[in-house]
């Protein structure tokens, strides 16, 4: 049997040989890539949390800027509405001030004045 790391050759008893993903090493190398294998593994690990949490927030983002941008839509609906029912509600006359309280909750006097 070879020796993936040092390319030793011999009988794999004699050589204390042990696999790690799929290769052979033997009992002088296998502690040392058994710790590079290690590091590296950790290292890919980081990096793809690195890139997961990345992407999460891009992605609270994104849709803080979605909620944002729906929530001035509504309000600017509602800003709209508003102004109608107030021009509305000035129009009206004397007799009709109780109805447009009634309707819109509103003092039409203070709005007028």
């Amino acid at each position: 049997m070879v020796c993936a790391e040092c390319g030793m050759v011999g009988h794999p008893v004699c050589l204390k040989m042990s696999p790690l993903e799929g290769y052979w090493f033997c009992g002088s190398c296998h502690e040392m890539i058994h710790q590079m294998h290690d590091k590296m593994w950790a290292e890919q690990k980081a990096y793809e949390w690195q890139m997961h949490m990345r992407n999460q927030l891009s992605g609270w983002k994104k849709l803080a800027f979605e909620a944002l941008t729906a929530s001035t839509s509504i309000g600017i609906a509602l800003g709209s509405a508003a102004v109608v029912a107030a021009g509305a509600a000035t129009g009206l006359d004397a007799r009709h001030q109780a109805r447009g309280r009634e309707l819109f909750g509103w003092d039409i006097s203070r709005i007028v004045n």
